[in-house]
């Protein structure tokens, strides 16, 4: 079966304040979101899900249509109706109906680098049905934003790069020489800047589906929530983890990964994807269809 991507990007872009997902940072006014796909698609895959909301759905496509022309790919909305959860975590539900393969899963906002997706796409076409889930890991201090706090999820990984927990950190920043964050409990401390963390570049089987249906409705269950609580993937599959449901590969990037947080972060990733066109690494349109 072709191999399938899951693209977030449903985001509503509060601290970036205009959709990330139709940002133009590339010569040829490509997104990063086009970044990931022409990479996806060069790694071998062969079905694109995008999964966004109701209002964005007929930019993407005309957006996409413009830079790429006819592509494989299918929409699925995540429009959260009353009383439902919200987060990465249900923004994978909603693809649920469309996958029956192994598939990634990557934000569109973050900008990888070729070889993440690559080893990912390759680990999956080798995968049995019951296998490990994958995430790409990326050192923590060379994810972190000038422009201000990230969200980070850390993880935790045994000499066998196998995950052994995933905490999420909020406002991880540079502070002098170290770098700190607040957990999800409101504690501040001083992290280690060469911890591995991920940034939603995932490889799953379709058994997560069922996991994360239960986990969803256990969230949507907890009143003591409150508003603007989301239900995240990291924490799922950590969940998963800890009950014994799922295991974690770790596959390490070894390219640069930078994205759209702030702002002033859009003329930092515009330098980066002009020198990496300049260089070769990128054309500076994406033509997937060339004549004969």
């Amino acid at each position: 079966m072709p191999m399938t991507v899951v693209f977030l990007a449903a985001g509503r872009s509060t601290r970036y304040r205009r959709p990330k997902q139709l940002e133009p940072v590339g010569p040829s006014g490509q997104s990063l979101l086009d970044y990931g796909i022409f990479d996806a698609l060069r790694g071998g895959a062969g079905r694109l899900i995008i999964v966004t909301l109701s209002h964005m759905r007929s930019a993407l496509e005309d957006h996409l249509e413009t830079v790429f022309g006819p592509l494989p790919v299918s929409f699925a909305l995540q429009d959260a109706g009353e009383g439902r959860p919200a987060g990465t975590g249900h923004a994978v539900l909603a693809a649920a109906g469309l996958v029956r393969e192994p598939f990634a899963v990557a934000n569109a906002d973050d900008f990888y680098g070729r070889r993440a997706w690559t080893t990912l796409l390759r680990y999956l076409g080798g995968v049995p049905p019951g296998g490990s889930y994958a995430v790409v890991g990326y050192p923590l201090a060379a994810t972190l934003s000038p422009a201000g706090g990230v969200s980070r999820a850390m993880c935790q990984v045994d000499d066998g790069d196998m995950v052994e927990a995933i905490s999420e950190w909020r406002d991880v920043r540079h502070v002098g020489d170290r770098v700190e964050g607040t957990d999800l409990s409101d504690h501040r401390a001083v992290l280690d800047r060469d911890s591995w963390v991920s940034l939603n570049l995932w490889g799953f089987t379709p058994a997560l589906f069922d996991r994360l249906r239960t986990q969803s409705q256990h969230f949507g269950q907890r009143e003591a929530d409150g508003p603007g609580v989301e239900f995240l993937l990291s924490e799922a599959v950590n969940a998963q983890m800890m009950s014994g449901d799922a295991t974690v590969r770790l596959l390490p990037a070894h390219e640069a990964w930078f994205g759209l947080t702030h702002p002033a972060d859009r003329s930092t990733v515009q330098a980066r994807l002009e020198a990496l066109t300049s260089e070769g690494t990128y054309p500076a349109r994406f033509d997937l269809h060339p004549p004969g």
